[in-house]
């Protein structure tokens, strides 16, 4: 046939092992060829709108990204990208990640499973850039949900691309991200 390569002479087959050489690429339907370390897919969720709280509770963000992975053996890598502000004084604010229901990524010491935690004495105008990268290994090929959450700490303000008074034109509105990478095994 016109076009047809003889596969021996360009790869080596030993024993499960493919080996290619150079000058030369396998390519395959999606998935259908994966290499350990390899990205296989990339999510990304955006969140443009504001948010505020003043919960001595955990609630959402509105930062959430969802993906389902090609192979129960991937991990995740998730980088959370998130703009938040404070009401200044001794008090202040914690964001944590979550996996579905599950608070993900945090330290075991005494005091709030979170993966920041904030104080700006004079909050009113001023924003903090929050980043955050962690490998998580789900263990399933079911569809996976990651999200932020924010907890106010003694009823003060915490906000979400927003400054604290957001009330002036000169006053931050930012945007946050959270991107899912599938990392092959």
């Amino acid at each position: 046939m016109t076009g047809q390569i003889n596969v021996n002479k360009i790869a080596a087959r030993t024993g499960n092992s493919i080996t290619v050489e150079s000058g030369h690429k396998i390519s395959g339907a999606a998935g259908s060829i994966v290499a350990p370390g390899q990205v296989v897919q990339v999510v990304q969720g955006i969140l443009l709108t504001q948010a505020t709280s003043t919960s001595s509770s955990y609630v959402d963000t509105g930062l959430t990204a969802t993906i389902t992975p090609k192979f129960s053996s991937s991990k995740i890598l998730v980088m959370v990208d998130m703009m938040v502000s404070h009401k200044g004084g001794w008090s202040g604010s914690n964001v944590r990640l979550l996996r579905g229901g599950t608070t993900i990524y945090y330290g075991t010491g005494t005091g709030q499973a979170c993966l920041y935690s904030g104080n700006i004495s004079d909050g009113n105008y001023w924003v903090d850039r929050l980043n955050s990268v962690f490998l998580d290994s789900p263990a399933t090929a079911s569809a996976v949900t990651y999200k932020t959450q924010m907890q106010s700490i003694q009823s003060v303000h915490i906000g979400i691309n927003r400054s604290e008074r957001a009330s002036a034109t000169y006053d931050a509105a930012g945007a946050s991200t959270i991107t899912l990478q599938e990392i092959a095994q």
